[in-house]
């Protein structure tokens, strides 16, 4: 009875540690491994060749198997930056520096990346070569003066032509966010060229503005003149009336004044009974006795 005891408990005890022992084993085979904030993480197995058997991990802390190897890729925005050398649609080479802003999408970093192009540097190298395909196509659209004078706009037009390049190729991983020409390397000799020709159009909008603002001011001395010369001729107008007026009633008085004496002198000739003759005597000694200046020759 003693002994069967002794040997339950043995076997007990080994059980026991044998689940130890696993326990530990198991622990062994898995190693904790943090994701940082900006980074993915897939893991590929170096025993089966299982590509990301947890799927795409983001930030946190995860276990992972032995014999899985961990690949990190950046969560956020890269940019890629070259010089290509393009012809414009006028065939002048003019190179373009040009920076493109791109993330991974992580949903086809397994599918694209890993899948197709087995490691992330094939990837960017077929990426590239995209970008630098899509720039030379958009080049041949502008001519050098587009280049030096639109450059904001050349540069948008460039973005949406990627863009559309990028989005509707299977084989990308990435999703573009900017493109910025930086830079324009114009030959010398075409930036004199173009400076020249904008310092002349510069000159005749200068003197475009300079013939507004004379004729402005003519026209203003003119309006001017017109408006004084109106002025004086209501002004006479005015005078005109007065005068006319004022010439009208002396003439209305002197009028009565003579008419007045003639009806008188006609009394006199009735009341006194006088010639013609007489009459006219009368009229000259009234004249001689009234007037108020010497009168010679009479």
């Amino acid at each position: 009875m003693v002994k069967g005891r002794d040997v339950a408990l043995g076997v007990a005890c080994f059980v026991l540690l044998f689940l130890v022992v696993l326990m530990i084993t198991l622990l062994s085979l898995y190693v904790s491994r943090p994701v940082a904030q900006d980074s993915f993480m897939i893991t590929v197995n170096s025993y089966t060749g299982l590509v990301g058997a947890g799927g795409v991990r983001s930030q946190g802390r995860y276990n992972i198997a032995v014999g899985d190897k961990e690949i990190v890729f950046r969560r956020t925005v890269q940019t890629f930056s070259t010089v290509i050398v393009c012809f414009t649609a006028d065939k002048i080479s003019v190179p373009l520096s040009i920076a493109v802003l791109f993330e991974n999408q992580g949903d086809l970093l397994i599918p694209v990346i890993l899948r197709r192009f087995h490691t992330e540097d094939n990837f960017q190298a077929s990426f590239q070569a995209m970008i630098t395909s899509a720039v030379l196509r958009s080049c041949g659209n502008y001519t050098v003066q587009e280049f030096y004078l639109q450059r904001s706009t050349v540069a948008a037009n460039m973005e949406t032509s990627l863009i559309a390049r990028i989005q509707s190729n299977p084989n990308t991983a990435v999703r573009v966010n900017q493109l910025q020409l930086t830079n324009v390397a114009l030959p010398l000799e075409i930036r004199n060229t173009i400076s020249s020709k904008l310092s002349v159009q510069q000159q005749q909008i200068t003197a475009l503005n300079s013939r507004l603002s004379n004729l402005i001011n003519a026209n203003s001395t003119q309006i001017q003149a017109q408006q004084k010369a109106q002025i004086i001729v209501i002004q006479a107008q005015n005078n005109a009336t007065i005068v006319t007026a004022d010439a009208s009633a002396k003439k209305a008085v002197i009028v009565d004044l003579f008419r007045q004496r003639a009806m008188a002198f006609g009394v006199a000739k009735t009341q006194l009974n006088l010639t013609d003759s007489q009459l006219a005597d009368y009229v000259r000694g009234e004249i001689l006795r009234t007037s108020t200046n010497s009168i010679f020759g009479v």
